[in-house]
């Protein structure tokens, strides 16, 4: 089954210089003129922003709401950089001791940061503003999100071994529950495996999962805290008797099985080197990826090494064991860029599949794999094949993507075109019905379903969606004869369609029914619209509210953004979205920023990266100029959100426009620019950013990177958001973020300055609902009361 949820790309989940007088806190006042040295002294007194006099302290105590934690700063944490423009850079890092998560400092500052927080939502007439308190907020979006969920079913075994699988949460379940079936039109459906059995507070998830081609077993991560680290088991189908192997230290690794079911090929790193105190907050870089084969019913110890690339500790690899069952491919990434090496094995001699490998190995040790394609040039993403004849989308000389085919006995590699490029970017390609090609476009970031021949590109046809809206799950192999797919948009929940390869046709296969509290799709309004940016790009923007707005710039509006790693926001089913519209009179706002792949696919994705990067700034800038203009809403009442590279992305804007905005919320963002590259999988990240080792992307980087330039200026209310088990974002960008713009603006700043600081959560991925509802609920209580709104049933 392929997922296909707006999330954050696996690994981060992610500039043009900066308007003058949005400088950044080095460069002009501070560098030397006879040495361009940035000197310890004048560093130190940039950062200083501490009142002027005596006179400017009295009239900021007053201006001030709040008493901030008073963190040490040291100022013999000193970091040098060499700038293309110029030369040696020092760059105080005064928190920098905020990046040991144990330490007795760090602690304490965190236990009075959300000390600071609770006591601002408890003592500062929050609930009486809003007209709610907390406990019903959370009580009311409690009883909305209190309904069936279900997810596509997907076919996976042979013979006795057949079962028909979904995802269901009955309503309220923390994390959604694995349910099974002997056949689609049973009405007997039974649990088969209930991660909220696995702690007791629902933070242990599910991540990678696979089944073995039989279905005799069903292999499955084990995720905790919401670490990105996992544990994979394994569990026998028929009995559901759990078996002994555990696989540690896995993250970011798909499963594959051997087709015989004697075992499955996986990645994982070695273990931690810091002694932490749970897995998933240590910061060490994530290296030496490595290949294994586990073999069913023995150790990890005994795992089979099958590639490892010491002379690249960033190389990451992924594995896949062709439809066929006779190769293992490896694909090799140093970057979420969209690129990768391809390489393969054939797994047996002759045309048998089973039994014992036929593995060569190098003087290494490593198994001799076929470099087939040795370069970072472009994308191969294996669809399937046909003997010796392999099909990938690629985007190799196509920048919106197509499908080629390749025989691998071709010395001289030539590519076929199946599917040429297109007009529109295509997403993603699956092979169904055995010759069937069924292909995702996005046109004008809608998804277009189309149908052709696998073995020749012949076009079929194609399938209307019914509204704006997206493709959130789709579920098909090339042995199956049946496809499933569902719909969803900013105001349908979701619906289930199976399609028929004999009549061309789609039915309804199952209708999400939502409870009495979420108002009729027909209410609401979805649409969309196109404005320019600060370079004149046009950009597209969908906006959601209830039918019937007057347009008199005084609706709350929540303008949510990200721009960047290629990922595309595109209309999908949020309660919690749906909750701010509906109970608090707002609209939702979301523009497609350069850095996705929304508009022409690559080619949008590039104009957002690197040295372009204040294109997405000067985007989503826009984006707000556009919506006060069209008296949408106003900046009084628009809130500014996004996470992970959208945190980023909320506190530069913050930084180069403060008026603009009423509240902001940056969430387990990207905020040290200059040392990300060094934590757990952050170089991966280089491939968007660019990095500060390299004097060029030093001078893009400091000109906006939020931790190093912040100003006194008035700030709107923020509220950065972070949990202690990210360790995708470490949370220590949060924090850094969090003490310098409180000692820089704390004095001065009439609005609030806080963090709210999650435990036993992470990135985002497999956070319990019970979690997710009490922090939303404390976002929008803490937005509306700075905004000045209430909340309305």
């Amino acid at each position: 089954m392929k997922m296909l949820k707006n999330t954050t790309k696996f690994l981060l989940s992610s500039a043009n210089a900066l308007n003058k007088k949005h400088h950044c806190l080095l460069i002009n006042k501070c560098i030397s003129s006879t040495s361009k040295r940035l000197t310890s002294k004048a560093l130190f007194n940039s950062l200083n922003s501490d009142a002027k006099d005596e006179d400017q302290q009295q009239v900021t105590k007053k201006m001030s709401l709040l008493n901030y934690p008073q963190p040490a700063r040291d100022e013999n944490a000193v970091d040098e950089y060499q700038s293309k423009t110029d030369g040696l850079v020092k760059m105080a890092d005064p928190y920098r001791w905020l990046e040991d998560p144990y330490s007795e400092p760090t602690k304490k500052w965190v236990e009075e940061e959300n000390k600071l927080f609770e006591e601002y939502m408890k003592n500062n007439n929050v609930e009486e503003k809003v007209g709610v308190t907390r406990e019903q907020l959370k009580e009311y979006l409690t009883k909305m999100v209190n309904y069936e969920k279900v997810g596509c079913p997907f076919k996976r075994g042979e013979g006795e071994h057949i079962g028909y699988y979904f995802y269901k949460n009955d309503g309220l379940q923390n994390q959604d529950v694995l349910w099974v079936k002997k056949s689609l039109e049973s009405q007997d459906a039974e649990v088969f495996l209930d991660p909220n059995q696995l702690s007791v507070d629902g933070t242990s998830s599910l991540r990678s999962t696979a089944f073995s081609k039989k279905g005799d077993y069903f292999s499955y991560g084990v995720s905790e805290k919401g670490s990105d680290w996992f544990t994979i088991n394994v569990m026998e189908t028929k009995t559901k008797k759990v078996l002994d192997d555990k696989l540690k230290y896995c993250k970011f690794t798909g499963i594959t099985w051997a087709h015989d079911s004697s075992g499955f090929f996986y990645s994982r790193y070695p273990a931690p080197k810091a002694n932490v105190e749970s897995l998933g907050s240590e910061t060490e870089a994530n290296e030496f990826n490595k290949v294994y084969f586990h073999k069913i019913g023995t150790s990890q110890d005994e795992d089979i090494l099958i590639y490892e690339e010491n002379s690249q500790p960033k190389w990451m690899f992924g594995v896949q064991v062709t439809d066929d069952g006779k190769y293992l491919i490896v694909t090799v990434s140093e970057s979420t860029a969209p690129v990768n090496r391809l390489f393969y094995v054939k797994l047996y001699k002759g045309d048998e599949v089973g039994g014992d490998f036929s593995f060569e190995r190098d003087e290494l040790g490593r198994v001799k794999l076929v470099k087939y394609i040795d370069n970072f040039d472009a994308e191969y993403d294996y669809i399937t094949n046909e003997g010796t004849k392999f099909y990938f989308k690629t985007n190799l000389n196509a920048q919106k993507s197509k499908v080629i085919c390749m025989d691998i006995n071709d010395e001289e590699k030539k590519m076929i075109e199946i599917l040429p490029e297109d007009e529109d970017p295509l997403s993603y390609v699956v092979c169904v019905n055995q010759d069937y090609l069924v292909a995702c476009y996005l046109h004008n970031v809608q998804d277009v379903l189309k149908f052709y021949k696998l073995s020749t590109g012949e076009f079929i046809n194609n399938i209307q969606l019914p509204a704006i809206g997206s493709i959130v799950s789709i579920s098909g192999r090339k042995t199956d004869t049946n496809l499933f797919y569902k719909f969803s948009s900013f105001n349908y929940a979701g619906t289930i369609y199976s399609y028929d390869f004999g009549t061309k046709e789609s039915k309804v296969f199952y209708q999400t029914k939502t409870n009495e509290l979420v108002q009729d799709p027909e209410n609401f309004e979805v649409k969309q619209e196109w404005y320019k940016s600060k370079d004149g790009t046009s950009v597209p923007m969908f906006i959601v509210h209830k039918k019937g707005l007057k347009k008199d710039g005084n609706t709350p509006c929540w303008l949510y953004g990200y721009g960047g790693f290629s990922i595309s926001l595109q209309p999908y089913f949020s309660i919690f979205r749906l909750f701010w519209i509906q109970f608090f009179n707002g609209m939702l706002v979301i523009p497609n920023l350069r850095g996705g792949s929304e508009i022409g696919g690559e080619a949008w994705h590039v104009q957002g990266i690197k040295d372009k990067k204040q294109n997405v700034f000067d985007d989503m800038i826009a984006a707000a100029e556009y919506i006060v203009k069209e008296k949408y809403t106003s900046p009084e009442k628009i809130v500014l959100n996004g996470g992970s590279n959208g945190g980023l992305l909320v506190a530069a804007c913050i930084n180069q426009r403060p008026d603009l905005f009423a509240v902001a919320v940056p969430s387990v963002g990207v905020l040290d620019m200059l040392k990300f590259h060094t934590w757990t999988i952050g170089s991966a990240w280089i491939s968007d950013y660019g990095c500060s080792s390299d004097p060029e992307g030093f001078d893009y980087l400091i000109k906006y990177s939020p931790l190093h330039n912040i100003k006194e200026q008035q700030y709107p209310a923020v509220l950065v958001t972070t949990a202690n088990h990210d360790d995708r974002v470490v949370p220590h960008h949060s924090f850094k973020y969090t003490a310098q713009l409180q000692h820089v603006c704390g004095k001065s700043n009439t609005k609030p300055l806080l963090v709210r600081i999650e435990t036993s959560a992470g990135h985002g991925a497999g956070k319990s609902l019970t979690k997710s509802i009490e922090e939303i609920c404390d976002i929008y209580i803490f937005a509306a009361s700075e905004m000045g709104i209430k909340f309305h049933l």
